[in-house]
């Protein structure tokens, strides 16, 4: 029973051709069903350099209040410690946007509308068809 109850609403988000948001999510307000992914996985990715970079910034002030409050030789070395990855972090997320956004603008839009290759049809015929 409590399965059925959280489970029917997504399946009628599902009949419908277009699933429209509670609030809206970023610039979306609504998103297509039948390939969802295509639109959430920019978003997502955006998402998550935002948050990672908001992550080396807390890390940041962490190590920074671990520090300034210890006499400890060690704590000190450990409060450097955890700076200093939290920067080479946020350089190392920043640098591979950037890298990407150099090479190509439109890597970053994470289409993912792949088109088969065609391919071509083997010839029939010849004079002994055998390898």
């Amino acid at each position: 029973m409590i399965l059925a109850v959280i489970l029917l609403p997504g399946l009628q988000a599902l009949a419908t051709d277009q699933y429209v948001f509670l609030a809206p999510l970023g610039d979306k307000t609504s998103v297509s069903t039948n390939k969802p992914w295509e639109e959430y996985l920019p978003f997502a990715f955006n998402l998550l350099i935002g948050l990672s970079a908001a992550f080396a910034v807390v890390m940041i002030v962490i190590g920074g209040f671990q520090y300034m409050t210890t006499d400890a030789i060690q704590a000190k070395s450990a409060g450097k410690e955890r700076i200093k990855n939290a920067v080479l972090g946020l350089v190392l997320v920043i640098s591979a946007w950037l890298i990407l956004n150099e090479i190509n603008p439109e890597l970053l839009k994470l289409k993912l509308d792949i088109t088969p290759a065609p391919t071509a049809s083997p010839t029939t015929g010849g004079a002994s068809g055998s390898w």
